[in-house]
């Protein structure tokens, strides 16, 4: 499957997975390989009905889990940069053409079986039941929320070996936020709504290996409310800054990289 969102639910993509509860938290394991439909099969990008699974509850945080006795986790990467803006709260800017995340959502993962395939995929969750107002300098909660848009992206990397995904941190750069729907290669969001970042890490099926549970998990930090445009005018200025910042960081960091390289002349 092309990089990108496809129209089918995180259900679907479990399809054919058992329940079962470790240490208080919900897993879900591919008891039966025939059943699952592959995230890479052309019958998985059907649209169904969009069930619950996309409005946050305790079942989102599924993570850790053990493969091969070893215990499975992932975990946000630059917490200190989301922990800032939420203090506002978060605002993550939609439109018709998509619009890119910042803060980026990046993860580690851990714990993965090295020879075995894996698929990584990120969504977004509601995180409550309303619609969202900017309401004289604050945001307070309004009416009943809107039905979530079914749609799942898939990291450009999907299918690789599970030793590629926990040797560095997999990032979601190219991940796009928009309130059209239908419009491929993007998460679609309803605007005034609260979200929250889920990730996925779901083992390819047809492998002659023990079946491997499916794993994922949301996180609290990366929650935001989506906008056409910054309701607050300090999350707009912060937001620019800090790209601003990161950018030129970025930029710094490449430079040095190239100059060690001329030293050593490669």
């Amino acid at each position: 499957m092309a990089e990108g969102s496809a129209g089918f639910s995180i259900d679907e993509l479990r399809g054919g997975t058992t329940d079962y509860e470790r240490d208080g938290e919900r897993h879900r394991s591919a008891a039966d390989p025939a059943a699952p439909l592959s995230p890479s099969s052309p019958t998985s990008q059907q649209h169904p009905a969009v069930s619950g699974s996309y409005v946050r509850d305790s079942s989102h945080q599924a993570a850790p889990a053990v493969q091969g006795g070893q215990l499975v986790t992932i975990e946000l990467q630059d917490i200190g940069l989301w922990e800032e803006f939420r203090t506002c709260p978060t605002e993550m800017v939609v439109t018709k053409q998509g619009r890119r995340m910042f803060p980026v959502v990046t993860v580690s993962v851990k714990g993965l079986r090295p020879e075995a395939m894996y698929s990584v995929f990120m969504d977004m969750i509601l995180v409550d039941n309303y619609r969202w107002k900017y309401h004289r300098g604050e945001w307070v909660p309004g009416c009943k929320a809107d039905q979530p848009h079914a749609t799942i992206y898939r990291h450009p990397d999907s299918p690789h070996y599970g030793s590629h995904w926990m040797k560095n941190p997999v990032s979601f750069t190219r991940v796009k936020l928009t309130n059209k729907p239908g419009d491929g290669g993007h998460l679609v969001l309803n605007s005034l709504h609260k979200y929250e970042a889920r990730v996925h890490v779901v083992p390819e099926q047809g492998q002659a290996l023990h079946p491997l549970p499916c794993i994922w998990k949301s996180f609290p930090e990366t929650q935001f409310i989506a906008v056409t445009a910054y309701q607050n005018d300090e999350v707009g200025a912060d937001t620019h800054a800090c790209m601003f910042g990161h950018k030129r960081a970025s930029q710094r960091t490449q430079c040095i990289t190239y100059s060690v390289y001329n030293i050593l002349g490669v």
